[in-house]
């Protein structure tokens, strides 16, 4: 009987000792945790939001912006009523949307210009998305997982100067914070990201690389920061 127990505290040493060095985080932030694995951050469609300041660089001026460059990864997984997915709208500005413009499409509005991204439909897969303008031929590109979708020539677009914060989850937040802040009752992003990036006359804006460890801890995968 002896033995037996022994062989059960050796057991349980062993298997502390495993998910020690393995569920810790680990002691230098600059490395990632063991196990790891790519993940994303979910957001549940009913007022999951993140939100930043009031970027001016993502209002892309017409006078100082000569390109821009909007990429996505996410999945769709609340397949019903319009979703405003992120942008920097209120009053003016630009967001990315499904389900709003023409019912089913990923749809850019920018200015008073609205622009068919994808038909995504009832598909609730990932895909990547990127979103190119150049000013100097006056072209906005469409790309979806890699492939050119849509080409609109001799594409303009209004002001966008706003007070608006930048905000993934919903657009048309207001650039405070505290409880009366988020005026937004309906158009909740339901779904997945993976990551979002926005570099503006080729010098980043944004650079959103979300992941996860264990469901637990919401992580930059560029620098494994909290």
């Amino acid at each position: 009987m002896k033995t037996f127990i022994y062989f059960l505290i050796f057991l349980f040493n062993v298997a502390h000792i495993f998910a020690q060095a393995n569920c810790d985080i680990v002691s230098n932030p600059s490395l990632p945790p063991s196990p790891y694995r790519h993940g994303s951050f979910r957001f549940d469609g009913k007022g999951d939001f993140l939100r930043s300041g009031d970027l001016n660089s993502l209002e892309f001026s017409r006078q100082t912006t000569d390109s821009f460059s909007i990429s996505s990864k996410f999945r769709i997984t609340k397949l019903n009523g319009p979703q405003y997915i992120f942008g920097k709208f209120y009053s003016a500005g630009w967001f990315v949307s499904y389900n709003t413009n023409v019912p089913g499409y990923i749809s850019f509005h920018i200015g008073d210009s609205t622009r068919n991204v994808f038909y995504l439909g009832q598909d609730s897969s990932w895909h990547e998305y990127r979103i190119k303008f150049s000013k100097s031929i006056e072209k906005l590109f469409m790309y979806v997982d890699g492939s050119l979708v849509y080409t609109y020539n001799n594409f303009t677009y209004t002001d966008l100067a706003s007070t608006s914060a930048f905000s993934v989850g919903n657009a048309g937040l207001i650039n405070t914070y505290g409880p009366g802040s988020v005026n937004t009752n309906t158009g909740w992003f339901g779904g997945e990201m993976d990551y979002l990036n926005i570099t503006v006359n080729s010098t980043s804006a944004v650079n959103y690389n979300f992941n996860e460890f264990a469901g637990q801890v919401a992580r930059d995968s560029a620098a494994y920061f909290y």
